[in-house]
């Protein structure tokens, strides 16, 4: 059971996004049922004044300045200067269910030995925004684990809910199991991160998830613990995703391939992903235009030196209009 000492939540938030997506996510914080946490507003250069429209909302939203540019630096910075038992990476996708922190922080005050924890995100209309439960090799009840303030969750809510646990050999090791803006981690674990905050990238969640379970089980609860907005891509971006993706997944399992089917398995479909993406489809076709179209010239320019070694003129300037075939 968990004791009665005090503790505090960093919760991490860039300030990226839309207002009013931030609004969303700043009101979730706010109606947090527990009540022991900090918000840090983090302000780089590219949105310099922008925090200023959430403090004074309540005096434990607070702004860290940033000198600089990307969500990695910005939360790798702010790691070092944002204290906390327990810290969590948020953004302007998801707002928080009511019950978020204190169903999380419970679960990790009961379980001391465990570094971090997770809930489950869902869409607006409901459907669970990563599938992922097949992977976890232990489950157990929730509630027997657990002791919560009153009124966190409504009366019969976690009657029969589910906790599930995995560990690094348990299959893990590719990440994607939730998100982190519903992933609860000890400040320990937090600080393990930083390495791989030290550069940008398109697949910087991947690459958040992927160490963390290197270095810790995973433990999600199955309840649902955020919305998350639908994020309208292009299709340029979705393959700079997807190529991000599969390079982190090179980067940590790489060396594996040759030795470990599942690894081999997990990156075949990975690289179908990227080849399923509308842009690199629309990127095949274009070359494929292109290739048609050098083609075309190729035979266009050796058709004219073919007609001006005859002394003919050139095709559509009145000349005879022969066929060259391909």
């Amino acid at each position: 059971m968990a004791d009665e000492s005090e503790f505090q939540v960093a919760i991490l938030l860039p300030v990226q996004g839309t207002d009013e997506a931030l609004d969303r996510t700043v009101a979730s914080v706010l109606a947090q049922t527990e009540r022991r946490w900090t918000l840090w507003l983090i302000e780089s250069e590219d949105a310099r004044g922008r925090a200023a429209r959430w403090l004074g909302t309540d005096p434990r939203v607070r702004r860290l300045p940033h000198a600089g540019g990307g969500r990695a630096a910005a939360l790798g910075a702010a790691l070092a200067r944002c204290p906390g038992d327990y810290l969590v990476f948020l953004d302007a996708e998801h707002s928080w269910e009511p019950g978020f922190l204190a169903l999380t922080t419970a679960f990790l005050r009961a379980n001391p030995l465990e570094d971090l924890v997770c809930m489950e995100a869902v869409t607006p209309s409901g459907r669970p925004a990563v599938v992922r439960r097949a992977i976890f090799r232990e489950r157990g009840a929730l509630c027997a684990a657990l002791d919560l303030p009153a009124g966190t969750t409504p009366d019969g809510a976690l009657d029969g809910a589910v906790w599930y646990r995995g560990e690094l050999a348990q299959h893990l090791r590719w990440g994607e199991y939730s998100r982190m803006a519903v992933t609860l981690m000890t400040s320990d674990a937090a600080l393990r991160l930083a390495p791989a905050l030290g550069r940008e990238s398109a697949a910087l969640e991947y690459r958040l998830q992927a160490r963390l379970a290197r270095t810790s089980a995973v433990n999600l609860l199955a309840l649902r613990g955020a919305v998350q907005q639908p994020v309208a891509w292009s299709a340029a971006q979705e393959l700079q995703q997807e190529r991000a993706a599969l390079e982190v997944f090179d980067e940590i399992h790489g060396h594996q391939r040759e030795v470990d089917p599942e690894v081999a398995r997990l990156r075949r479909e990975r690289l179908a992903r990227l080849q399923r993406s509308p842009a690199l489809r629309l990127l095949g076709h274009g070359l494929g235009l292109a290739r048609h179209a050098a083609r075309a010239v190729v035979c266009s320019a050796g058709l004219s030196g073919a007609h001006r070694s005859r002394g003919a003129t050139p095709l559509g300037l009145g000349g005879p209009q022969v066929h060259h075939p391909r």
